[in-house]
């Protein structure tokens, strides 16, 4: 194809980095593969602004939609996000799969897609939801446990409710 929209190697192992220009939490990445040429595993580090690398997730992280499912080529993979500040996110690709179409090329991707927040900015989105959690518990809409899950996910990604815990934030919710 050659339309400068993918991206592959014949190397046995290869790492990739994308650099997101700004601090961000990181929702959730998606990784279209090139044909069948895709990683059996891999790795996903999160680098920092000091340029500090830490494992954040593996292919066992990784779901598959549906629809997806049967797909063999060029197939779209999920992996969930993680709580911790990255700059960059760094994919280290390992046992490949040659493509069919003899260019012996053991990965390829189609397309990286990384959906997050400018850390600067998820206080203002954090603090929203769980206040807009607590108000559907109040109003009976659902209970606390239906709500913790979800809250407890706004609440990890940073912890910036203005030094208030958990705990307080539910003090006279039932």
């Amino acid at each position: 194809e050659r339309t400068g929209s993918e991206w592959w190697t014949s190397d046995e192992t290869a790492w990739v980095e994308i650099d997101l220009q700004i601090d961000c939490i990181v929702d959730d990445v998606k990784i279209q593969w090139w044909g069948i040429s895709k990683a059996d595993h891999y790795k996903i580090l999160a680098i920092t602004n000091s340029g500090e690398m830490t494992l954040v997730r593996t292919e066992q992280d990784q779901t598959v939609d549906i629809a997806e499912e049967g797909r063999k080529c060029d197939q779209w993979v999920n992996i969930p996000g993680w709580e911790l500040e990255t700059r960059k996110v760094r994919l280290e690709l390992s046992d490949g799969n040659k493509d069919p179409w003899n260019m012996n090329m053991l990965f390829g991707m189609r397309e990286v897609v990384i959906f997050g927040i400018e850390k600067a900015k998820f206080a203002n989105v954090a603090l929203p939801r769980s206040l807009e959690l607590i108000e559907t518990v109040q109003r009976g809409a659902k209970t606390l446990q239906e709500v913790v899950p979800e809250f407890s996910k706004v609440f990890n990604k940073l912890g910036l409710f203005g030094g208030m815990t958990k705990e307080s934030l539910f003090t006279g919710v039932s």
